[in-house]
């Protein structure tokens, strides 16, 4: 995914009575009066980000930042203060005339959300002109113009809970967490509410950017993480590298968990924002316009807030910027975000971010459970800019120095010091207090559980399970029981192991599998593998085929499973990243199939022999992987990529092989080789408000003859639910192809229609509409290899029809959907449009699949 600074009593009394000196012994003289305070909800005592703060009647005024916090120095005063912010009723508050005062305030929320209010002067209001001369000076302002950029990052992440309700607050480990801070805080209730942070990781980096060709690239010198579910804190680090330090308001659209929202900045934003010039006001040593900006449809994928413009350069230098409920965003009650711009000390033309926060609160997936809140700060400092590096230092997009674990309290004080407020310290310390307690303890092991696909530690180097996996009861084996064992990052970065047995009580065959996979280096990223099972499978829906989707991968253990076969397979790999977005993977594989159901392909290769029981199939194969901004994962099959990355990533396999009878000599051994060529493109278009749509192309082309266990037989789908890669109207082992090409494509709309609809916009649905074409067939010599499957005695169940060849009618399905419902059901209508023919064909069938998105 630290010795903390525990702010305790005696650090309190000392600040505070330095604070008594100060105005005990200042307090009659004359000269600039400094107000400072905190404003919050006075429903939920969080603080208000960018609330307004103001002298009653004067033009003297500041704003809050991103906590509530304020400070206000002026050299006259008023009789009161005058505080506003969006969503809230004003309040007014009494001054004193003491030079330093503290004053804090809590805001109630307003009954009704406020409409908009556009006011017009003979015409259009004039942050429209600001605004057009925005866009002419984007290209001199944007800070991704640039022919490059570096600067050294500060990152921080904490993640904390609050809001817990009532039902909630009774439950043991809340009660031993409350006693606990209880203990650790004198003077605080037991049952006083609290925000309990339970995860922060921060690092210390440089981040390197370059224009032509296009390349990002994170050095990471300093790091740690430390809180609930952190288990790898190198895979953590990597994920989060670079995240919000790249928010960019001056592109059209920005990316914030996987939507796409449309930038105020935006070429196109006056068709989807109202602007208002609310004030000609001064940040830092700036003149700045301040514009206020609201979404003309609040459901919209939109932002709310102001923006401060420099009255000379039209460059940004500030944003606030805020997404609430209204927005059709899953889970998300608010997100807040604050950047501010500072131009380059060698380049006063030049601006860049200088601080980027991000506060996102989330609400509980259910009424009883609690609210969470998400905080990312990222400084910057040090820049260089028009400085490119060399197009192969960004070969290996994300690299951590190999000291990086550093737990110098005293490294991380400094920091803390610098960029933390004492309330921000005190409440990162405070996981050290929440982590000793036992049930929280408890509950930590249970997130791994979830977090690490159903495994559960033995000790800090060995994890038992999956137990997703455990049991599963189908006609070839009846009860089938699992158990698994692998190594946690505890054991070693750089070796990994993982093992299973498994036992049917029909077939009372052991079954049992092994990889070891050795990790030299992460720069650029390198492994070698080796791995070994034996086990059933099943023609047509063969589990390499199902790929990542455990609900359907526990599925296919179910059922009758026709076209079983028991198969041993060893495989030794490499993989090797180069330059910045290609892998190369190298793989020697040796499998024999034993198959259940009896078979005897005729006219094999040059009618030299009838294959009737196990055979073997050694082969070799390389394949290429081209994926621009990829970032690393722990599984080398899932794609992740940088946010805002626009092109298609790109794969290309070869294989070569020779099909032996495993029941013969040497001498006639070698049955016939064989050769297959495979490709694939998967791409998102993103389309702003229109939503995204993914899609892969696929194909692939055998000149060989190829016994039913070697052919391309399509992933069909027999149970309800739905799955991505497969073609879920058809039945297993329908279809079999040595050539073909196929297109699926998933399109979200969001809430472009649900959005517009009274009484649906407030359930957050979403609709979507997919399809799958399948070009492709077989030879006729691969039609006629297979002439005859029929039952073997001993196991009835066994016997499944022949695979068909498309011929010249493409198999097509299409299908609508509503996702979002309960926030994580996902039903899909699908209808079959050819093969309409084929016994037990279905034209239309309803699936449901749990998705949870954002």
């Amino acid at each position: 995914m630290l010795d903390w600074m525990i702010v305790n009593k005696k650090y309190v009394l000392l600040f505070f009575g330095f604070f008594f000196f100060l105005e005990t012994s200042w307090g009659q003289a004359q000269g600039p009066y400094v107000l400072t305070g905190k404003v919050t909800d006075a429903k939920t005592g969080e603080g208000i980000p960018f609330a307004t703060i103001g002298l009653q009647g004067k033009p003297q005024g500041t704003q809050a930042d991103f906590e509530g916090n304020y400070r206000l120095v002026t050299k006259e005063l008023a009789d009161s203060l005058l505080i506003t912010s969006i969503g809230y009723r004003t309040k007014s508050m009494p001054i004193t005339r003491n030079l330093q005062q503290t004053i804090h305030v809590q805001l109630s929320a307003t009954s009704q959300q406020l409409r908009e209010v556009v006011v017009r002067v003979r015409g259009q209001d004039p942050a429209y002109r600001v605004m057009r001369l925005v866009d002419e000076h984007r290209k001199q302002n944007d800070f991704a113009q640039w022919k490059a950029y570096q600067w050294q990052a500060y990152n921080r992440i904490q993640v904390s809970v609050k809001n817990l309700s009532e039902t909630f607050k009774k439950r043991k480990i809340i009660r031993d967490i409350y006693e606990k801070i209880a203990q650790v805080e004198s003077g605080r209730s037991k049952t006083a509410d609290v925000v309990i942070p339970i995860y922060s990781s921060e690092s210390v980096s440089t981040v390197f950017f370059r224009k032509d060709p296009v390349r990002m690239k994170e050095v990471i010198h300093k790091k740690y993480a430390k809180g609930l579910g952190v288990a790898d804190d190198d895979f953590i680090t990597r994920l989060t590298a670079s995240g919000y330090n790249t928010i960019n308001f001056y592109q059209n659209w920005v990316g914030l968990f996987r939507k796409e929202f449309i930038s105020p900045l935006a070429k196109t934003g006056t068709g989807f924002y109202t602007y208002f010039l609310s004030d000609t006001v001064r940040v830092g040593s700036q003149a700045c316009y301040k514009i206020d900006f609201d979404p003309k449809n609040e459901h919209d994928l939109a932002f709310r807030g102001t923006m401060w413009i420099d009255t000379t350069s039209y460059a940004l230098v500030q944003i606030d910027a805020a997404i609430g409920k209204t927005a059709n965003s899953n889970f998300i009650d608010n997100i807040q975000i604050q950047q501010e711009y500072e131009p380059v000390a060698s380049n006063e033309h030049t601006w860049i971010p200088q601080q980027t926060q991000v506060s996102i609160e989330a609400s509980g997936l259910f009424d009883q459970t609690t609210g969470v809140v998400v905080g990312l700060t990222v400084s910057t400092s040090d820049v260089v800019v028009n400085q490119p590096k060399p197009a192969d230092f960004f070969d290996t997009p994300v690299e951590i120095a190999a000291d990086s674990q550093n737990e110098d309290p005293a490294f991380w004080q400094t920091q803390h010091q610098q960029r933390m407020t004492r309330e921000e310290q005190h409440s990162v310390a405070l996981i050290d207090t929440v982590s000793q307690v036992p049930s929280f303890k408890r509950l930590a092991r249970w997130v791994d559980f979830g977090m690490n696909g159903g495994y559960l530690p033995l000790s800090k180097s060995l994890e038992v399970g999956s137990l997703f996996s455990s049991y599963a009861y189908n006609a070839i084996e009846h009860n089938r029981f699992w158990v698994g064992m692998r190594t946690s990052p505890g054991f070693s970065k750089k070796w990994l192991a993982k093992g299973y047995l498994a036992y049917g009580t029909r077939d009372q065959i052991l079954k049992h599998g092994l990889e070891v996979t050795f990790v030299p280096s992460t720069a650029p990223f390198t492994r070698f593998g080796f791995k070994t099972d034996f086990d059933i499978d099943q023609i047509g829906i063969r589990q390499v085929d199902i790929g990542d989707n455990p609900l359907f991968r526990l599925a296919s253990r179910f059922g009758k499973l026709n076209g079983a076969f028991y198969q041993r397979d060893i495989q030794l790999f490499w993989q090797r990243d180069f330059l910045q977005d290609f892998t190369g993977t190298l793989t020697l594989r040796h499998r024999r199939f034993n198959p259940i159901f009896e078979f005897r392909p005729q006219e094999f290769i040059n009618d030299r022999i009838s294959i009737v029981g196990p055979y073997d199939a050694p082969e070799a194969s390389i394949a290429l992987r081209y994926v621009p901004n990829r970032l690393p994962t722990r599984n080398p099959n899932r794609i992740r990529v940088r946010k805002g990355s626009t092109l298609p990533s790109i794969g290309l396999n070869y294989t070569i092989g020779h099909i032996t009878d495993a029941e013969l000599g040497p001498v006639e051994k070698k049955l016939g080789d064989y050769h297959i060529f495979k490709a694939d493109v998967s791409h998102t278009l993103r389309l702003g408000l229109l939503g995204k749509t993914d899609y892969t192309i696929e194909a692939l082309y055998t000149p060989s003859l190829l016994p039913v266990n070697l052919l391309n037989v399509h992933l069909g789908n027999e149970t309800f639910l739905y799955a991505k890669n497969a073609f879920n109207l058809m039945k297993y082992a329908e279809f079999a192809s040595d050539r073909y090409v196929s297109l699926a494509f998933h399109h979200s709309f969001e809430g472009l229609f649900t959005n517009r609809v009274p009484l649906l916009n407030r359930w957050n649905l979403r609709t979507f509409a997919v399809g799958k074409v399948l070009v492709g067939g077989l030879r006729k010599e691969n039609e006629t290899l297979v002439s005859k499957y029929f039952t073997n005695d001993e196991i009835p169940l066994s016997q499944f029809y022949l695979p068909k060849s498309l011929g010249n009618v493409p198999y097509v399905e299409v299908g609508y959907g509503v996702d979002n419902i309960f926030r994580f059901l996902r039903i899909v209508a699908v209808h079959r449009l050819t093969h309409l023919e084929a016994p037990g064909a279905r034209s239309f069938g309803i699936r449901a699949a749990v998705h949870v998105s954002f």
